[in-house]
């Protein structure tokens, strides 16, 4: 006859495995220890578990086969350069506002302000991406550490880019203390303390469209980015 322990092990044997499929690694392994009380499970001495960020997908809808193939086909390390139709902040006058984007990773992007108000920011963030039409149309959403909230549609037929950018109160009347590199700890600090300032009311929301005039894949003049490292 099978004894408890043996039937306790199977059985959490296939509730790894149940994890591992579904992306779960982390405190698989203590969880292993805990039920089985005597050893640990070979598989998880031979499979590490994910090191990287990207392990983890940030796609919707949620676990859709085609909707992760159109990922790949439509947006994955897409690397954009566009031109914001804007206004002067000041004065109301039209302006391009030049900005660049990398869609690094299932839940990453990198990206770089060349115009506006914001020109000179050099920054990475997590995103969760969200598939509109398949082929035609993705959404990517993200939070930053200034507070300011972002949302980007990519308009692949069109080859246009339409955003709602709700600016925290810090972020929106300090620019110049925006600018900088998020690779540099003090430029970091920097942007997070700019969250403090205000209430989440004090918001300025910015609607822009702009006109895609490069499209590619890979880093291009952008940094490649650490997938482990903070973003918040």
């Amino acid at each position: 006859m099978t004894s408890v322990v043996e039937e306790r092990a199977n059985s959490l044997g296939f509730l790894v495995r149940v994890f591992r499929e579904k992306g779960i690694g982390s405190g698989v392994h203590s969880v292993e220890c805990s039920l089985t009380g005597f050893r640990e499970a070979p598989e998880l001495q031979s499979e590490p578990f994910p090191t990287t960020s990207n392990e983890f997908s940030m796609i919707w809808p949620r676990d859709d086969a085609s909707v992760r193939e159109a990922f790949k086909n439509d947006i994955d390390n897409v690397h954009l350069l566009y031109d914001y139709d804007a206004e002067n902040p000041e004065t109301g006058a039209p302006e391009k506002w030049r900005y660049e984007m990398w869609f690094r990773s299932e839940n990453r992007i990198v990206y770089a302000i060349h115009g506006g108000p914001m020109a000179g920011r050099l920054n990475y963030q997590t995103a969760d991406y969200q598939c509109i039409r398949p082929g035609e149309l993705w959404q990517c959403n993200w939070l930053e550490e200034t507070g300011t909230t972002c949302s980007l549609v990519y308009d692949i037929k069109k080859q246009k880019i339409t955003t709602m950018l709700n600016f925290s109160k810090g972020h929106w009347e300090k620019p110049q203390e925006a600018h900088g590199d998020k690779r540099n700890p003090e430029d970091f600090e920097r942007w997070r303390n700019l969250a403090k300032i205000g209430i989440q009311t004090d918001r300025h929301i910015l609607n822009d469209q702009a006109t895609i005039l490069e499209s590619f894949r890979g880093a291009g003049d952008l940094k490649d980015i650490d997938l482990n490292a903070p973003t918040l």
